[in-house]
């Protein structure tokens, strides 16, 4: 299988996941939330409902208490006020203004001193049986009302009328004195009409039902069970037309008698369908636009310079010219390598001119051990990558294309039969599918490694250039920012670390930008990791393991490495930066002494501690805080 044919199966497979999983979000999560708020909403206009027949049971309720604390009341219950009935509750007119069903004055000992029941849609006297005309039982509960202004009875009772709102007080007088005259018994009728009044109020379609009305459905039947057991209503979606909210209402004794159902069109739903709908085509028109988009991309930014590229090294193979250099006028990651690579094969060529010079320089012995200890722990980890990368190409199936090429010239004349009659001939399409395969793999670690490669002898480059500067008497101190730097010296002594399978942590904790000469930093870093990395390495038994910690400390910055390796001795602390001190059989004592001066030269320090033989050693460089940038750092 090609590699554009595998890119675009992966990029296909990848939007395609990526489409179904919208598509899953939106109806298992997106859409589910629109149902959960459109309940919330209908369980709102359920509530606003029942709130609404509360408020007019606590109008029923005011109502009554401004007649029973009326001192003309009070004096016509107690009998002495006989024009009480003719100027106030003589007419039945008055029973339609105030939508009065029921006018009771009832005397303490429960006589019906006066009552009233009026139908008012015929206006004609009407009888409940709850509400006997002559005598109230002792125990009724509209009796239960005591000789103080705020103390009242009132609710709902479900009557052969139907559902009725009621609410009692005791006549006391305008002052609202005693003794308790009586009980002024009020009533009012939810009928059909009042309902209608209450749908205007709330803006919500309902209906009032006796719960025990016998034609109600079973699954409606079940859902007010339902919402009787939890005191909540409760949503029935049966309908997909619209959402019914049921709810009971109870009366004085707490007893459910009525049924509040309430129709709510689900408008919240309609729209999260139709809007998921719209975001899913867009999807779908989204993705098959960028899949095109990347194939088209790949296809001219990466594949055919790839192929260029994987031709090149083909050509390379078959002339075994390893002279020739990759020429390219890309400025990309690609072209970038091509040049480097060419830079530094010259640049590693003049630099042992150089120092072959220097060496007979008289007076410059210490210089040149500086320069030559400073480049061989770059090119020890230079080396270490260099081997990786020989015995890559070692490995390489290279060869066994120019044994495919020979096969392919031996047959030339016969070419179209023997690739696809002989038994040999036929293999070779598919062995070169998997040797370009495999090569293109190859070029991708080969160009991981040249880039590491790059790096180090970049490093080889910059200490060069700092003997060079330093040879000159000038030094270049600016600005930087020491976390970067401290991630490239880890890198440069990567593979070495690879190697001896040795894990470094990073903890930064900040990063802060100090003065200094970048390269100069760059070669103390490089040594303290080197000099931790043979401690753990002599040392057996301990934990494969360097920290190197950033951070800051007053007015400076610091990088700290931390080892577990062979630790340093009390009396050797105050030696190790001496020069030509050490404790290595292959060292020379120069690394540390460089170190300490180039940090002292850079305005900072060069510390170390340590608890001891076998117990690991910590290395600490401080250097000044930039002025400027002081402000800027983010601990």
């Amino acid at each position: 299988m090609r590699l554009r044919t595998k890119i675009l199966l992966v990029l296909s497979v990848v939007l395609t996941l990526a489409t179904g999983v919208s598509f899953a979000i939106q109806y298992f999560v997106v859409y589910p939330s629109f149902v959960a708020l459109e309940q919330e909403e209908a369980v709102k206009d359920w509530q606003r409902c029942r709130l609404a027949i509360d408020r007019e049971i606590e109008h029923l309720d005011l109502l009554c208490f401004d007649w029973s604390s009326w001192d003309d009341t009070y004096k016509y219950a107690k009998g002495e006020f006989p024009e009480y009935y003719k100027q106030n509750i003589g007419k039945t007119e008055w029973f339609a203004a105030q939508r009065l069903d029921v006018f009771y004055v009832v005397r303490p000992d429960g006589t019906v001193f006066w009552g009233q029941i009026l139908n008012l849609e015929t206006m004609e006297p009407a009888e409940i049986a709850w509400l006997p005309g002559d005598r109230l039982p002792p125990d009724h509960p509209l009796l239960a009302v005591k000789p103080d202004k705020d103390s009242t009875v009132k609710g709902l009772v479900m009557t052969e009328r139907g559902l009725m709102m009621f609410a009692s007080r005791p006549i006391l007088t305008s002052n609202y004195e005693g003794p308790m005259a009586g009980v002024l018994i009020f009533g009012r009728l939810i009928s059909e009409d009042f309902v209608v009044s209450l749908r205007d109020q709330t803006q919500v379609e309902f209906d009032v039902w006796d719960v025990n009305m016998p034609d109600i459905p079973e699954h409606t039947r079940h859902c007010i069970e339902e919402a009787r057991a939890t005191a909540a209503p409760v949503v029935d979606r049966g309908d997909e037309q619209k959402l019914k909210v049921l709810g009971v209402l109870n009366d004085m004794n707490g007893q459910s008698i009525a049924v509040i159902n309430a129709n709510v069109q689900p408008s919240i739903t309609t729209r999260g369908k139709r809007a998921m709908e719209v975001a899913s085509i867009s999807l779908i028109l989204a993705s098959l636009v960028t899949l095109l988009a990347l194939v088209t991309s790949l296809r001219i930014i990466v594949l055919k310079p790839l192929g260029a590229l994987t031709q090149h090294t083909l050509d390379i193979t078959t002339s075994g010219d390893m002279s020739k250099r990759v020429r390219t006028n890309r400025r990309d990651e690609l072209g970038v390598l091509a040049g480097q690579f060419n830079k530094m094969l010259a640049k590693l060529q003049e630099f042992r001119e150089q120092s072959m010079n220097m060496s007979r320089q008289a007076g410059m012995a210490e210089i040149t051990t500086g320069v030559l200890h400073n480049v061989g722990n770059a090119v020890t980890n230079t080396s270490i990558l260099a081997e990786s990368m020989t015995e890559k190409l070692a490995q390489s199936k290279l060869p066994s294309l120019s044994k495919a090429v020979a096969l392919i010239n031996e047959h030339q004349a016969e070419l179209p039969r023997y690739l696809t009659e002989d038994q040999k001939g036929r293999q070779i399409p598919g062995f070169l599918g998997h040797l370009a395969e495999y090569l293109n793999a190859e070029m991708a670690q080969t160009q991981n490694d040249l880039n590491d490669l790059r790096n180090g002898l970049r490093h080889v480059k910059e200490i060069v250039a700092t003997q060079q500067k330093f040879a000159k008497g000038s030094t270049v101190a600016e600005p930087i920012d020491l976390h970067p730097l401290v991630s490239q010296a880890l890198v440069l002594v990567g593979s070495s670390m690879k190697k001896h399978g040795i894990e470094v942590e990073m903890e930064a904790a900040c990063k802060p930008t100090v003065i200094c000469d970048r390269s100069k930093l760059q070669q103390v870093l490089v040594n303290l990791l080197t000099n931790a990395k043979d401690a753990v390495r002599d040392f057996e038994g301990a934990t494969p393991r360097i920290v190197v910690r950033l951070g800051l400390d007053g007015q400076e910055a610091f990088v700290e490495v931390r080892d577990q390796g062979m630790g340093i001795s009390a009396e050797n602390i105050t030696r190790i930066f001496n020069n030509g001190f050490t404790t290595k059989a292959d060292g020379h004592g120069f690394g540390l002494h460089y170190s300490v001066l180039a940090a002292k030269e850079m305005g900072g320090k060069l510390t170390a501690s340590s608890d001891g033989p076998g117990k690991g050693s910590t290395f600490r460089i401080q250097l000044p805080l930039h002025t400027q940038a002081n402000k800027e750092i983010a601990v």
